[in-house]
């Protein structure tokens, strides 16, 4: 043994992929540390499975400090220069130092039953726990699944329960609103568009001007630039009820907007929310929780609480979070901060759908949003024609896409001519009323074309094959008795199909332009349908029949 007892010694050894170093002040601790590393990876932390990266002891402050996962370089006053992006650090106090001498160093024992001294265990939040996580996936999943029945039940008064009870009194009625509404059933159709575009403008302009929205979302988990960037997320409190309660007025008023991008705001709102609960909770326990690992709990989160609400809601356990992922890439890919977060996410919404479905429709059949035909009824696609298909589709829903952008904004310079905040609150009203009269008059020519287009998906699938009353957002016979094209019939020919889609093109860009909440992905996903129906059509002379 060489005599270096005052002088520190760095000790490396590489055995696969376990990489320790050790600082200490003689041979004996190195040895010593090297017989720990087995006690060390079974602490109880949750993550004993794992292989430490790095441990580092340090004898002047008594402690050892264990990395696992894999390692990345990090800046900040409070994290050292190499961290790691795994489960956990861990901060373990080591026991009194037991002179052998003077001037000697502490020794650290090969294990827990070595050392009489208790020690102290301190931790520090680098990765989102998974209990955390599907706790936030229920909690969300619960709230989705309530948005859902408020929106069926809404619907079945607002469209079933009034009309039928309204025509019936009016029958009788000599004169008034009561009397043209019997003799023009269909009326009744601008007249709730209108009257829910009101108070819709009434409650965003007046008492809730600064509701979030998915852009809110986006925009702050997409920022990679700004460290502080949740410090900017809204508050679930003055937020949540809002953004539920205006987008299930939008929705049930018969507007083309759906309420998948208020259910990812929603779902967000509460992550957030409960991640900030969560970590003053682990702080009041003594736990060491610095601003970016506060800021990488709270980002996970609002992805595991999207996911929720959207798989609650829809009843779609893997759409769910790879929708809340993409959301904040500007690309075909996912940002670097979602693709940090998507186990956290899957295990989010499979959990809340798994509550869902056991606890809350235990006796409901499992199903799609779609009845698929028999293959022989509507024919088989060879290699070459599925990939043209493909392709035409592909290119065809980037041009819908790119002309719905392209037509919002320029509705919207036109609407919105002056800046919003010199502009009057009864200015914005009337405009946001006027734009709800334009698409109360276009749903009654084109009922087909109302709600965002999820109940109703059969229908624009098939050609309205499936009559449109008899899905779950079909309306009575008496409201759709002026439309041009009927809905509960199939398209006669490509020009009706294309006359519903520029319909359903239009309800869906007036009502983004008019600033009404809700989400474009459903409707354009129905107009996507509609469309392509009209050029089948428009093709069927040249087609095949199992084509």
């Amino acid at each position: 043994h060489r005599d270096s007892s005052r002088d520190d010694a760095a000790v490396q050894r590489s055995t696969g992929g376990i990489s320790v170093i050790v600082k200490c002040g003689s041979m004996m601790k190195a040895l010593a540390a090297k017989a720990a590393l087995l006690f060390i990876i079974d602490l109880p932390c949750g993550d004993g499975f794992s292989i430490p990266r790095r441990i580092q002891l340090s004898p002047s402050n008594k402690r050892v400090t264990v990395a696992v996962g894999a390692r990345h370089r990090q800046s900040g006053p409070r994290t050292s220069n190499l961290v790691t992006t795994g489960l956990s650090h861990r901060h373990v106090r080591l026991s009194p130092r037991r002179e052998s001498g003077p001037g000697r160093s502490a020794e650290l024992m090969s294990s827990a039953s070595a050392s009489t001294e208790p020690t102290e265990t301190r931790e520090t939040l680098t990765d989102t726990p998974l209990p955390v996580a599907m706790s936030v996936g229920i909690v969300c999943s619960l709230i989705g699944y309530l948005y859902s029945k408020c929106l069926k039940c809404g619907f079945k008064v607002l469209w079933e329960t009034i009309p039928t009870a309204l025509f019936r009194e009016s029958a009788g009625a000599g004169g008034g609103l009561l009397s043209v509404i019997a003799k023009h059933p269909s009326m009744y159709i601008p007249l709730v568009v209108t009257l829910g575009g009101l108070a819709v403008a009434i409650l965003n302009t007046i008492y809730f001007p600064s509701m979030a929205s998915a852009h809110d979302f986006v925009h702050v988990l997409s920022d990679s630039k700004d460290d502080d960037k949740m410090d900017r997320f809204p508050k679930a409190r003055y937020h949540l009820l809002p953004v539920m309660c205006l987008s299930v007025l939008t929705s049930i008023s018969g507007f083309s907007l759906g309420p998948e991008a208020p259910m990812v705001t929603a779902g967000g709102l509460v992550g957030v929310s409960l991640a900030r609960k969560y970590i003053e909770r682990i702080t009041r326990d003594g736990a060491d929780v610095s601003r970016p690992e506060a800021a990488s709990l709270q980002e996970s989160l609002a992805y595991c609480g999207a996911a929720g609400t959207i798989t609650g809601f829809m009843n779609v356990p893997l759409v769910g979070p790879v929708f809340a992922l993409e959301m904040t890439s500007r690309s075909s890919g996912i940002s670097q901060a979602a693709a940090k977060n998507w186990k956290a996410a899957i295990a989010a919404s499979l959990v809340g759908m798994t509550f869902i479905k056991a606890l809350l429709q235990p006796k409901a059949l499992l199903g799609g949003h779609f009845n698929y035909l028999p293959r022989a009824s509507v024919g088989v696609l060879s290699g070459s024609e599925a990939v043209l298909s493909g392709l035409a589709c592909g290119l065809g829903g980037a041009v819908v896409g790119t002309s719905f952008q392209k037509t919002v904004r320029l509705l919207k310079s036109m609407i919105w001519t002056g800046e919003p905040d010199k502009e009057s609150k009864q200015t914005s009203i009337a405009k946001k009323v006027l734009v709800a009269l334009s698409i109360g008059l276009l749903s009654r020519a084109f009922p087909q074309t109302m709600f965002w287009g999820e109940g109703s998906l059969q229908c624009v699938l098939d050609g309205q094959c499936t009559a449109f009353a008899a899905t779950s957002h079909g309306l009575p016979a008496m409201l759709t008795q002026a439309a041009m094209v009927c809905p509960n019939s199939p398209y006669g020919s490509a020009l009706e199909a294309l006359q519903v889609g520029l319909a359903k093109f239009a309800a869906i860009t007036l009502a983004s332009a008019g600033k009404f909440p809700g989400g474009i992905i459903f409707p354009l996903m129905a107009n996507g349908a509609i469309l392509a129906n009209s050029i089948l059509l428009g093709l069927s002379p040249v087609l095949s029949p199992a084509t």
